[in-house]
């Protein structure tokens, strides 16, 4: 049961590999022209676990001058019927830590009798990771996508998205 609800827990947290679609601005400063780059990565991935239950995931990662501004994840995993409801608290309990921090909104649905969806985001320029630390307490992991504020892109896709598929 605990494995159950640590996988809906992980795959809540985990992110994706991808291409991205970027745009140059001019912007004039004095004399110097500086080129800000920003664009929007969206990646997906699906997974199923050794017991045939699912796993869909998207994740979509805004990015401005090669650092990661935002990121949203939503994930709809299939749980056994009889574990929905106790992964579903569970999970909200979790959702209730996070959204207590400002920069990060998280949220569990129960989508059918088997499916619950998170919707988690994560705002770089509002998150305060020792609040995360303070809320989270021994549940802060340090590799979590929402653990730091200055990721670069590179940095993102290689610790994140590794599994992910971009279009």
């Amino acid at each position: 049961m605990w494995k159950k609800v640590f996988i809906v827990l992980l795959i809540s947290t985990l992110l994706i590999t991808g291409c991205t679609k970027e745009k140059e601005v001019d912007k004039d400063t004095s004399k110097d022209k500086v080129k800000d780059v920003s664009g929007t990565l969206t990646c997906t991935k699906t997974e199923t676990d050794e017991d045939n239950l699912k796993t869909e995931s998207t994740m979509i990662i805004n990015h401005k001058n090669n650092v990661v501004t935002k990121v949203e994840e939503t994930s709809i995993q299939e749980v056994e019927e009889s574990y929905l409801d106790f992964t579903l608290l569970f999970s909200n309990g979790l959702a209730e830590k996070l959204n207590a921090v400002d920069g990060i909104n998280a949220n569990f649905s129960k989508e059918d009798n088997n499916k619950i969806k998170s919707v988690m985001s994560v705002d770089y320029e509002k998150l305060n990771v020792e609040d995360l630390k303070t809320s989270l307490g021994e549940l802060f992991n340090e590799d979590t996508f929402y653990s730091s504020k200055s990721k670069t892109l590179e940095e993102f896709k290689t610790n994140n998205l590794a599994d992910y598929e971009c279009k």
